[in-house]
Parts: structure tokens; sequence; C-alpha cells
């Protein structure tokens, strides 16, 4: 069986309900915007779930949990890619991980997918029938009647939190009286989300890269906004920053970016300095440096490259190396 259509008419829980009913088995693919979403169904039950804006996270949620290390990660990265295997089921191969912590952490990652295509409010779909190989996938069983259920309730919760925060193209910036008054206590969640945020990034932006299901965001930038600490700034869009940047680039030589980047404790032979190094070269002109941004960022994908540059991400935040770092770190996947 095969069938597409839009999720304005055909809605996403009347899809799973058929599919469940039917005992279907195959990929059902939504797509909105730049986000591509494939659900796995085996037998009527889902089973698996990727999101395009979240790549590797099942290793990233490992990392955080300490089930894994930067090391174990990029070796499995590369075997996975090398013969084909999933992630999941390579980590399992090497020892690194049990099946249960790891069963625990595809369930979460693949829930959060699912939850936050329920917060569509449009997009396309397709449906098509087709065998699964199983045997490089690490596989979870969803109830789907029970998903549904969580789903509706997830809705409505965000359809509150949606009266506040308007608009996921909407610029957050720090308030004043947290950038006077300096460190300030407040949960590892919400220090995340307050680490993204450096009045360029867009509301959409800081909640793909937190790696937070839409519902916890919104929460956790709720809590932030209504307690003073972060202010909506309407007046900002993306990329506004590029131009004073550019600005601000021009009147500095090479060898004062060079101690720059000592000063950071990049050393000479760093992959992420020599990233660096290429984009300043390129910022002429807006053009040239969205593109050499967007091709190094390509290429940060080494675990400790990542790691460095989140390090480094905020050190001299005011400063005009401190946005070139923030702006790789924006565009990295």
């Amino acid at each position: 069986m095969s069938i597409k259509g839009n999720l304005e008419t055909f809605y996403l829980t009347t899809l799973l309900q058929m599919l469940c009913h039917e005992t279907k088995t195959g990929v059902l693919r939504l797509k909105h915007k730049e986000n591509n979403v494939s659900i796995y169904i085996q037998n009527g039950d889902i089973i698996y779930a990727t999101d395009s804006r979240r790549q590797n996270r099942l290793g990233d949620l490992l990392m955080e949990k300490s089930l894994i290390t930067a090391q174990q990660l990029e070796e499995c990265i590369a075997i996975s890619q090398k013969k084909g295997y999933g992630l999941g089921k390579v980590l399992l191969v090497k020892g690194y991980v049990s099946r249960k912590a790891l069963y625990a952490v595809v369930l979460k990652q693949a829930l959060k997918i699912i939850y936050n295509v329920f917060l569509w409010e449009q997009g396309e779909f397709e449906y098509q029938d087709m065998e699964h190989d199983l045997d490089g996938m690490v596989i979870c069983k969803i109830d789907t009647m029970a998903l549904l259920l969580e789903a509706a309730r997830r809705i409505d919760e965000m359809a509150v939190l949606k009266k506040v925060l308007k608009s996921e193209t909407m610029v957050l910036k720090i308030s004043g009286k947290v950038q006077r008054e300096g460190a300030i206590k407040l949960r590892p969640s919400e220090q995340k989300i307050l680490s993204l945020i450096n009045g360029s990034m867009t509301l959409r932006e800081i909640i793909d890269k937190s790696g937070f299901d839409d519902l916890t965001g919104y929460k956790i930038v709720n809590a932030l906004v209504s307690s003073g600490k972060v202010e909506i700034d309407e007046e900002a869009r993306p990329g506004s920053c590029i131009p004073k940047l550019l600005a601000r680039i021009e009147s500095v030589d090479l060898k004062s970016f060079r101690t720059a980047l000592d000063d950071l404790g990049l050393k000479r032979s760093s992959s992420l300095r020599l990233a660096l190094t290429r984009i300043f070269r390129s910022a002429t002109d807006e053009k040239e440096l969205m593109e050499a941004v967007s091709e190094e960022a390509k290429k940060i994908i080494r675990p400790e490259d990542r790691e460095e540059l989140q390090r480094i991400k905020g050190v001299q935040k005011d400063s005009y190396l401190g946005e070139l770092i923030s702006l790789l770190w924006e565009n990295t996947v």
C-alpha cells in the first residue's frame, strides 16, 4: 500500500490509528520545511524513528548520560558509516553499552521525534509498505494508543505556551538584569538553553541545538522569559549580526587573529583552529563568509572537535571572535 497527503487534511492521529489497525509494515515519511522525519512500523507497531534535524543524537544522548565516551562514539560512528550498520547496533557489538540502557535511550529518542511531529501545524506525508532489515537496527516497540493520548495532552499544553512564545522565528536575548548580576542559579536544563541564547539565534534554532523535544524546550524558554532572565527581541532577525561582524573583522589583521586563537588555547594543528582561520580569510562579504561557515561546519563531526567548539563558545562572546565562533556553532549539525 502507498498513500500520501497533507497533514492539514489527513491528521497524523488518524493515519497512525489506521496503520496500527491494519497491522502495516513500512515507513511513514513526513516533511515540514527543512525537517524530514521517518517513522518505521512493523506489524502495526512503531519500532523506530529518525529526524533530519537531530543527526547523531543517539550518540549525544548516550554521552550526556555518561554511558559512553567521546572516543567510543567516534570509533562506532566510523564503523557504522563504513559497514552500514545502525550506531546502536555497533555500540552493542563492541560492548560499550548494555542492551537495556540502549533500549531506554532509543525509546526516549523515538518518542521525542514523534511527539514533535504532532506539534506541526502543517506538513506532507507519504507511507509506503516495505519490509525492514532489522539486523542492523536496535528497535523499540511503542504502544500507539498510549502515544496518541500523550500527544493530545502535549498539544493542549503547547497551545498555552505559544500564547507567550508566538513564533519559532523570534529571537531571544539574555536580559540586562542577568548581565549585570553575573552568575545566577539555574537548573541544568535552563543553563543549557541559556548558553545557546546569543541575541541572534531564533527560538527554533535554540531548541534544535539543545536536543530537547519541542514541548520541553518551549517550557524551559517560557520559564526563563517569565522569570525575567530572557527577553524576546522582536526587532532582531536571523543573520542581522553579519554586516556588523564583517565590519569588526575588517579592522583585524591575521597576526592579531592568530594571537586571539592562541589565547583560546587552540593548538596550531587543531582542526577547529584551521576551520576558523579559513572562515576569517573568507570574511570579505556576507555571501563568502556564510559559504565558508557552512562548508567548515560540515567538517566538524569528530566528538573532540565539537567538544572543543562548545568549550570556547561564549569565551569573549562580545568580541568579533566570539561572534565568529557562535556563527560556526549555530551551523554545526
